[in-house]
């Protein structure tokens, strides 16, 4: 085979035309972030097919061009993992797997279990956002490590978005395990506060859609300066989920900027978040009473969040520590 143009070390690859999680970890770990995106937003099953073959064949072309040693991916869709497994089989090197959990507990993805169980055992190393998913992946022969929440590095300051003085950002993606409905009966509870919705709504429902209140206004899916100036300006980030074993990237994306947030009840977040956030259940009562509870006390969820993002970060500098010195530097 013809020798590689250039030798890069390590790369990180998604296949998502945005994901702030893929570029902060390729920052951390000191890999060139490669985004191969074709044909987002088909569902058709035809153009998705054509997307994701398009993708594979870029996907191996690219990395058999560069030959890095060390190849880190999302681990959505399964078929961007197969590209960098038959890589590392041909060509050398070790793929790592950063293990979002739509992967364990999103139902559309459930046929490709068996195909990710030997993906995941095949990895050089596994990286989990808990530890329930981290036993299942070592159960399966696979080698695991926890990074739950990534610390952003925000290299400039955002400009103020003009927003209500009371204000949270619903931080959104439409996804099947957020409680739309319950957080719209929330809103007409807290008639006060104005409710900001992050997120491409076009996916939102003709009956949400018919029956929003009045004081939740959709902002769309804005660019990364203007949607981190909204995270900012706000007083709170609401960040919900029906789905236990879920890290919440918008509310790390809260904490980095010292802002408090409004989450749900689950150890997983109440272990990464602590003092910082005001945990709910996923009811309008319970969710508009604990927008009514972090206003009420804004100053001290916020002084909370500052130094809950300092703990954070040293957690997180100690694993990433951990994962660079006993295990990819010695791929090197």
């Amino acid at each position: 085979m013809a020798h590689a143009e250039n030798v890069t070390e390590k790369v990180f690859l998604t296949w998502n035309a945005s994901c702030t999680r893929t570029s902060t970890l390729a920052s951390h770990f000191g890999a060139q972030p490669i985004r191969i995106s074709y044909l987002q937003g088909k569902k058709l099953p035809p153009l998705l097919l054509l997307r994701y073959l398009i993708s594979f064949t870029k996907t191996f072309l690219v990395l058999a061009k560069r030959r890095p040693k060390v190849v880190f991916m999302e681990n959505q869709p399964p078929f961007l993992i197969m590209a960098c497994y038959l890589y590392t089989r041909l060509f050398g090197g070790a793929y790592v797997i950063d293990s979002h959990s739509g992967a364990f507990n999103n139902k559309k993805w459930a046929w490709a279990m068996p195909l990710y169980r030997f993906l995941a055992k095949h990895a050089y190393m596994n990286i989990n956002t808990n530890e329930h998913h981290k036993s299942l992946v070592e159960g399966w022969g696979g080698r695991s490590i926890v990074i739950s929440d990534i610390p952003v590095d925000h290299a400039t300051s955002y400009e103020r978005i003009d927003v209500d003085p009371l204000s949270v950002v619903v931080v959104c993606s439409f996804s099947f395990d957020e409680p739309l409905e319950e957080i719209w009966q929330a809103a007409r509870q807290c008639p006060g506060v104005t409710f900001y919705l992050t997120g491409n709504d076009s996916k939102l429902s003709p009956e949400l859609k018919g029956t929003q209140p009045e004081n939740i206004k959709t902002v769309g899916f804005v660019p990364i300066q203007q949607y981190f100036g909204l995270l900012s300006s706000a007083k709170a980030v609401m960040v919900l989920t029906t789905r236990d074993h879920t890290m919440q990237r918008g509310a790390y994306e809260a904490l980095s900027l010292d802002q408090p947030i409004i989450t749900t009840d689950w150890p997983v977040l109440r272990k990464s978040f602590g003092g910082a956030a005001v945990y709910v259940r996923n009811d309008s009562e319970s969710i508009a009473e604990g927008v009514r509870e972090l206003l009420s006390h804004h100053h001290d969820y916020k002084s909370a969040a500052r130094r809950q993002r300092v703990v954070r970060r040293k957690n997180f500098e100690a694993t990433r520590r951990k994962l660079m010195e006993e295990y990819i530097e010695r791929l090197s």
